[in-house]
């Protein structure tokens, strides 16, 4: 849902909230999608052409939705060699969402479904491990026995920080591991932003975070403590298009996981 209110203050005009949500918008218009969707106001808003001005965005909600590793991406494949390299077997990542720790367990379940694995004292034991270090930020792959894992692919080696290649032996990755795909940064656009300038450019962007501190797969929040306001396109809302996007300008998939953004426009005498 859209809504809105306006109000007066001393050396502002007109303040006036709105706030845009991506369920409303997918409901009406199902080629919306809750990382990309645009709001249609219907009577159109127009407001007084008089004054100047901005807009700042109040708060923002989503979700850790976005995969690290999926089929479209190219990084979904290893394989592995239990008899060194006369065969070797085929793993397939689901789309998702995945740690050091979860690539290591899911690689180590797909071993046991195939029976390469042996039982000591109790424990399901592997010839195989993938362990990340907090101190030298390298992953370190053991193996042993006869195991060779192979890393056939760029996209899958990029992401733990190896070259491509079939490791024969426990190795450690030549370069900082690159788990998030370089989304340090995500990028919140605006059709309702004319000109704010991010990197010395003039952008349509109206906030920008870091996802460092977001925990995937939960919802978060943002509320600015300091509003930052960008010049407003013109003084007419008819279509309003909000989209999050990487550092390089590519949509960000948030797999069907809602959005909701409020904004505060702000009128101010020329």
């Amino acid at each position: 849902m859209t809504s809105y209110h306006s109000k007066s203050v001393k050396n502002v005009v007109i303040e006036q909230v709105l706030t845009f949500s991506s369920e409303a918008a997918t409901k009406l218009d199902k080629q919306n999608k809750p990382e990309n969707f645009a709001t249609r106001f219907d009577p159109v808003i127009t407001l007084p052409n008089n004054l100047s001005y901005k807009v700042g965005l109040v708060k923002m909600n989503a979700t850790y939705s976005w995969h690290n590793i999926e089929a479209t991406a190219n990084n979904n494949t290893v394989r592995y060699s239990p008899d060194a390299g006369l065969t070797f077997k085929t793993i397939t990542f689901p789309d998702g969402v995945y740690s050091y720790t979860d690539i290591d367990s899911f690689i180590k379940n797909v071993m046991k479904d195939n029976g390469d694995y042996t039982v000591v004292d109790g424990v399901d034991t592997f010839d195989f491990g993938l362990q990340f270090s907090s101190s030298t930020f390298l992953v370190t792959i053991s193996l042993q026995n006869n195991m060779f894992f192979d890393l056939y692919t760029q996209a899958f080696s990029d992401l733990i920080g190896f070259d491509v290649q079939v490791l024969t032996e426990t190795s450690q990755g030549v370069r900082l591991p690159n788990i998030n795909r370089s989304l340090d940064n995500i990028y919140v656009h605006s059709t309702l932003v004319n000109g704010s300038i991010v990197d010395g450019k003039a952008t349509d962007i109206i906030f920008s975070f870091s996802t460092d501190r977001l925990s995937r797969g939960f919802p978060f929040s943002f509320e600015p403590s300091n509003i930052m306001f960008s010049p407003m396109s013109g003084s007419s809302l008819s279509t309003i298009r909000f989209y999050l996007t990487r550092f390089d300008g590519s949509i960000i998939d948030l797999n069907d996981i809602p959005t909701s953004y409020t904004v505060i426009i702000r009128g101010e005498n020329m």
